[in-house]
C-alpha cells in the first residue's frame, strides 16, 4: 500500500489521464485527411489554471498530461476506447523475470527525441531515476521501484520492492514519459539522489520538450496559452497540423460562444446542457469518448455533515 491515502488517490487521477490524453498522443483529436490538409493549426479551449509544470517529471495535474502526452511518449500506450489492453510504445515486448521480482523491457530501435538524439536505454533509467528522486507527487507511482537497470542500450529492467503491486497499467501514466537525457543534462536537469538541490532544469523543460512524441512545447505562458509544434523527427506518421495552440478558457459558456464564432477547433470542458443545444449545428461536431476519470472525496478532517450525506 502507498503511504498516503490521499497521495494514493492522485496517483490513480494522474493514471486515469492517460487514457484521456491519448488522444493527442497518438496524433491528434480526431481529425480526417481533408481536414487536417486545408488546416495548419488546431486551436483548443479549456481550462488550463492548474498546470504548474511542463517539465514532465514534475508536472501532477488534470490538465497538464494534454501537452505532455503530446510532446512525450512511455514504454507502452493505450488505443483510444480501449483501456484494458496494453500495447507497444517505444518499448516492443516486455517479459517478466527473477522470480517475479522485476520486468524487462525491450526498446524500439530507430527512434530519435525532437532534439535529434537516439532513444537508448540510459534515457529510460535517467527519466526514472529523476521522477523517483525529486521525491514530488509523482514520485509516489515510483514507490515500487526497486531500480533501474540497463542491461544494454536497447534493453532496461525494473526491480521491484513488492512483485505483487501492479507496474505495465502504470507505466502508461504521463509520469512514465521518456526524456532525452543528454539534453535535459545539458540544460541542468540531474538524476541522483540530490536531485531536489542539484536539478535546475524545470525553468527551461517548462518551456521546451525533449521526448520523441509528435509535438514538441514552445511555449507556456501561465493561464493564457500553450503552443505545440510538429515535431519533424517524430519516428510515426507525421503530426497531423502543424501547429497546436491550447488558449485557457476557464469558462465553458465562453468556449461555447468562441465555437460558434470559428475562433476555437475544440472545446474540452463543456457542461451536458451545452452539449445538448450544440446537436445538429452546422459545422459542429460532438466527440464522444470512454474515460478513465473517477471522483474522488477526501477522507481526512471532520465526517459529513448530516445535511451533505442526505444529498450524496
Amino acid at each position: 500500500m502507498m503511504p498516503n491515502s490521499q497521495m494514493s488517490r492522485r496517483a490513480l487521477l494522474s493514471t486515469a489521464w492517460a487514457g484521456a490524453a491519448v488522444l493527442l498522443a497518438n496524433g491528434g483529436l480526431e481529425v480526417r485527411p481533408a481536414q487536417a490538409a486545408s488546416k495548419k493549426v488546431l486551436v483548443i479551449g479549456t481550462d488550463i489554471s492548474d498546470i504548474n509544470f511542463l517539465d514532465a517529471t514534475r508536472q501532477f495535474t488534470y490538465s497538464g498530461p494534454i501537452p505532455i502526452r503530446a510532446a512525450y511518449e512511455s514504454l507502452m500506450t493505450m488505443a483510444p476506447g480501449d483501456y484494458e489492453t496494453l500495447q507497444p510504445l517505444l518499448a516492443t515486448k516486455w517479459e517478466r523475470v527473477d522470480n517475479g521480482n522485476a520486468w524487462v523491457f525491450h526498446l524500439r530501435d530507430g527512434v530519435k527525441f525532437s532534439t535529434g538524439n537516439p532513444f537508448t536505454a540510459e534515457d529510460v533509467k535517467f527519466s526514472f531515476d529523476r521522477l523517483q528522486n525529486w521525491k514530488e507527487d509523482p514520485a509516489e507511482l515510483a514507490g515500487n521501484f526497486k531500480s533501474t537497470d540497463i542491461i544494454d542500450p536497447r534493453t532496461v529492467k525494473i526491480t521491484l520492492v513488492d512483485k505483487s503491486q501492479p507496474l505495465l497499467n502504470l507505466l502508461v501514466s504521463p509520469t512514465f514519459v521518456i526524456m532525452d537525457s543528454k539534453a535535459a543534462t545539458a540544460h541542468g536537469a540531474t538524476s541522483g539522489p540530490e536531485t531536489p538541490k542539484t536539478d535546475k532544469a524545470s525553468e527551461w523543460l517548462n518551456q521546451n520538450s525533449v521526448g520523441t512524441g509528435p509535438y514538441i512545447i514552445r511555449q507556456w505562458e501561465r493561464n493564457s496559452q500553450v503552443v505545440l509544434e510538429r515535431n519533424v523527427q517524430y519516428w510515426r506518421r507525421p503530426a497531423p497540423f502543424e501547429r497546436i495552440v491550447i488558449r485557457h478558457i476557464p469558462e465553458s459558456t465562453t468556449q461555447v460562444l468562441a465555437l460558434k464564432r470559428g475562433d476555437l477547433d475544440a472545446a474540452l470542458n463543456l457542461t451536458p446542457p451545452q452539449l445538448d443545444s450544440l446537436k445538429g449545428q452546422a459545422g459542429i461536431r460532438l466527440v464522444q469518448g470512454t474515460s478513465l476519470a473517477q471522483p474522488g472525496a477526501g477522507q481526512e478532517g471532520s465526517p459529513a455533515g448530516r445535511g451533505l450525506c442526505h444529498r450524496l
